[in-house]
């Protein structure tokens, strides 16, 4: 007898050669274009969009990467609608990834647990 759902089998994207695409292609849904363009038509000068990723969204062995390696995505995905800037917040990981027009660099997210606090400092 079965009490939870089946499993689903696969790899981790040790690479993270998948990141770019597939965030690429959620990034292009309608009401994801829609809420990019008005940030971009906005005066602001400052324009970050802060996107929640997780693995309803993009590819789970992409997810699982970034949950549980080291790795940083060998492409970035490309910048919306005249943003300059783009947090990705991956859910259970330890990096905040900043897109910017010069690449992509991480930075660490504070430890959620006191035990984890020293843990959370700078590299």
């Amino acid at each position: 007898m079965t009490l939870t759902p089946g499993g689903h089998g696969g790899s981790v994207n040790e690479s993270l050669s998948k990141f770019a695409p597939e965030l690429d292609k959620n990034t292009a849904e309608p009401h994801v274009q829609k809420r990019i363009g008005k940030l971009g038509r906005s005066s602001f000068d400052e324009q970050h969009p802060f996107l929640l990723i997780d693995e309803t969204a993009v590819e789970i062995s992409v997810v699982y990467a970034m949950e549980s390696r080291d790795v940083m995505p060998p492409i970035e995905p490309a910048l919306l609608g005249g943003v300059n800037r783009m947090w990705l917040l991956v859910t259970f990981t330890r990096w905040l990834p900043l897109v910017t027009e010069n690449g992509i660099e991480r930075f660490r997210r504070p430890a959620a647990d006191p035990l984890d606090a020293e843990e959370a400092g700078a590299e």
